[in-house]
């Protein structure tokens, strides 16, 4: 069988080719439109360190909400090719620029926010296992433009109808765990990738609206809380303690 990210890498090159022009091409020609609102960023391209996701005792999958402007500096504009070499060169591209977020090397700012301390607490806190956590979002395309929260109803539906795969990375990886740092508001989104059957109190002195676990239909074991940004607002970091004491028991 193929390594994880050589199954990731075909699943990225097999949705961006798909269609009549390819999804790789209506995507770049959605961001030519006028409207800059309806701008997509380039999906976000899982790409792990595969040792380390072996070897670990424990494999959380957290969800983000949505990036936008994902791309930062990135050279996108390269001439439009249907060739299957162009589509592996931009799959590569971006699973590379995944890759070297996560190891600082690119845009070390971001790398400090309220979100990757979160990250960071929680792999501290489990410091006596070995945890290897992959970062998603539960929109895979977000806005070109920063600081526009959820996609525009264009890319969402671009998304929904070209590029729906979080159900197959989540086969590929198989994770143990996942924490959605998403929200209430996007439980509808979560329900549309994963079937919520159940959401479940995981504490009587917490309404279930800014921590719940629920239950899926591909039984993983799953939390839901706020983005860490609006828990640090509101000082509920805390409640971040109520899911690694859970998680400390498995």
């Amino acid at each position: 069988m193929d390594s994880i990210n050589e199954q990731l890498k075909d699943l990225y090159i097999k949705k961006f080719s798909e269609g009549t022009p390819c999804f790789l091409q209506q995507l770049r020609e959605r961001r030519r439109v006028k409207n800059k609102k309806e701008h997509p960023a380039y999906p976000l391209l899982l790409n792990i360190n595969e040792e380390n996701y072996h070897n670990a005792d424990l494999r959380i999958m957290v969800f983000g909400q949505e990036t936008n402007s994902w791309e930062h500096k990135v050279h996108s504009d390269i001439p439009i090719n249907q060739s299957i070499d162009f589509v592996e060169q931009t799959v590569l591209t971006f699973m590379d620029h995944y890759s070297r977020f996560l190891n600082d090397k690119v845009n070390k700012k971001s790398k400090k926010s309220p979100f990757w301390n979160a990250h960071n607490k929680i792999c501290k806190s489990l410091g006596d296992r070995n945890v290897e956590i992959v970062w998603n979002n539960i929109y895979k395309i977000g806005n070109e433009l920063k600081n526009h929260n959820r996609p525009h109803s264009n890319i969402r539906q671009m998304e929904n109808e070209n590029f729906d795969v979080i159900s197959n990375e989540i086969e590929i990886l198989k994770p143990d765990v996942l924490i959605f740092f998403t929200g209430p508001d996007y439980d509808a989104r979560v329900n549309k990738k994963f079937q919520i059957n159940r959401t479940i109190e995981v504490s009587s002195t917490i309404p279930v609206r800014e921590l719940a676990k629920f239950s899926l239909e591909n039984k993983i074991l799953s939390y839901r809380t706020y983005h860490p940004r609006y828990l640090q607002q509101k000082h509920k970091m805390d409640y971040l303690k109520f899911i690694i004491n859970e998680l400390k028991e498995i």
